[in-house]
């Protein structure tokens, strides 16, 4: 069996708060009856392709919510929850399963600058951090699942970080053998014709609402409709992030 992983990143508006990687996995059965059904969906509102800050910005694609001769104001914001929740659902109903991890920065800097060997074993990119997280966890539940037969493969966005995910991934392999047997490729592919691809768009977005929540408003449950399609949203705090240093320090490996 080859599973696939769909990854993207998500950020703050200010790119002060939190790294955010996130990810749905799941068989090709499943992304083509995704595809599918979000192909379909989205034409019905003359839409061809989804991301999560286009639709609450009503940009292109979305851009027709702005016009008062086709909604009003509250028509508008009606059609965009409508929609949102019709893709939330066929996520759940094509069973694909997601994953997210975070980085809360400010910790993530403070530890790097201040902890000596910190600056030489974590990346200066937070999200390459929270990237091989998200890879490390998706292996290990891989795994636990389904055994060391199958393989599992990431595809991620044709994007400006596409060398950062490229070199983390790399990175991830050379330093993580355990894992080398089940992870296959990475490639990547065009957001805005990969619907599963947009998935995971909004993956990383809950992400990001779970990682803003709880940096900025002490808030650690998140209650949200695709709750029942999420094995878990992860985070980083000091601690971890400290025990990740000293085993790196130990085995002498040069990346998390």
């Amino acid at each position: 069996m080859l599973l696939s992983g769909y990854i993207d990143d998500s950020a703050d508006q200010s790119k002060s708060i939190a790294a955010v990687a996130g990810a749905f996995l799941g068989n090709s059965d499943q992304w083509n009856k995704l595809t599918m059904a979000w192909d379909a969906r989205l034409a019905a509102e003359s839409a061809n392709y989804y991301r999560s800050t286009a639709l609450r910005a009503w940009r292109r694609p979305f851009f027709r919510y702005q016009k008062r001769d086709l909604y009003t104001v509250e028509e508008a914001r009606s059609a965009e929850a409508a929609l949102r929740s019709d893709l939330e659902a066929i996520i759940k109903e094509s069973g694909v399963i997601g994953f997210a991890h975070y980085i809360p920065l400010e910790m993530y800097n403070r530890v790097r600058e201040t902890v000596p060997m910190a600056g030489e074993i974590f990346p200066k990119d937070a999200f390459e951090a929270a990237l091989q997280s998200l890879i490390r966890d998706c292996a290990v539940e891989f795994i636990n699942h389904y055994g060391r037969e199958h393989r599992l493969s990431f595809v991620c966005d044709e994007s400006d970080s596409a060398h950062i995910i490229r070199e983390a991934y790399q990175a991830f392999k050379k330093y993580n053998v355990g894992f080398t047997d089940i992870l296959g490729t990475l490639t990547f592919a065009d957001d805005k014709v990969t619907p599963p691809l947009q998935a995971a768009d909004m993956m990383a977005d809950i992400g990001r609402q779970v990682a803003i929540a709880h940096i900025r408003d002490g808030v650690t449950a998140h209650d949200g409709s695709l709750n029942s399609s999420i094995y878990f949203v992860r985070h980083w705090d000091e601690s971890k992030m400290l025990g990740i240093l000293a085993h790196q320090l130990k085995t002498q490996d040069l990346r998390v």
